[in-house]
């Protein structure tokens, strides 16, 4: 015999509330947090699908350049940097902004073990360097160092006054190849 009492159709009714309440509820609530990320891995799978195919354009527009662009790109990229050119050009910069070159070396790269090395990274190539002149003078240097042919960046700047008013600025230059570098380090000193 089943009951039919209204306190057991009460109680019926809370139990039934309670599971609603403490499992499918949370059940539900699961069950949608799931379709979010779902919604969301498919939203930025598609992203990195877009990315993939511009990619794929790009390396593929590497093999329809023209020589003078694959020459340009060379330039700008070399397989190896030149240790004597380098300190060449960037004796040439200072003559054309009107400062006093007075030394350069470049600083031997370091092969750290313990960090893995991406094969297809550029390799960078440390130059340090000396001048001296005034201060519109030395941000000429500068300017002239960004409008290179090949990419020449300042990561390290440490200016200084001396007599006469004049500014001695030492500066750590770095350029890059696609190949490690294998010479030993050049000092020049002027």
């Amino acid at each position: 015999m089943i009951p039919k009492g209204l306190f057991y159709q009460i109680g019926i009714l809370i139990v039934s509330i309670g599971i609603v309440l403490s499992y499918i509820k949370p059940a539900f609530t699961d069950i949608g947090e799931k379709q979010n990320q779902i919604n969301l891995y498919q939203e930025e799978r598609a992203k990195v699908e877009d990315v993939n195919k511009q990619l794929a354009a790009l390396v593929g527009n590497i093999n329809t350049l023209d020589e003078i662009d694959k020459r340009k790109l060379s330039t700008y990229m070399p397989d190896q940097v030149d240790t004597i050119a380098v300190p060449r050009d960037l004796h040439t910069i200072a003559e054309q902004a009107g400062v006093l070159f007075l030394a350069v070396s470049s600083e031997a790269a370091v092969s750290n073990t313990s960090v893995p090395v991406d094969e297809k990274a550029p390799f960078p190539h440390t130059f340090l360097v000396t001048i001296q002149g005034t201060y519109s003078q030395i941000k000429q240097f500068m300017r002239l160092l960004e409008q290179n042919d090949y990419p020449l960046e300042i990561h390290n700047l440490d200016v200084a006054v001396v007599e006469g008013g004049f500014l001695s600025a030492d500066l750590s230059i770095v350029t890059y190849s696609h190949l490690e570098p294998e010479e030993a380090p050049v000092q020049v000193n002027r």
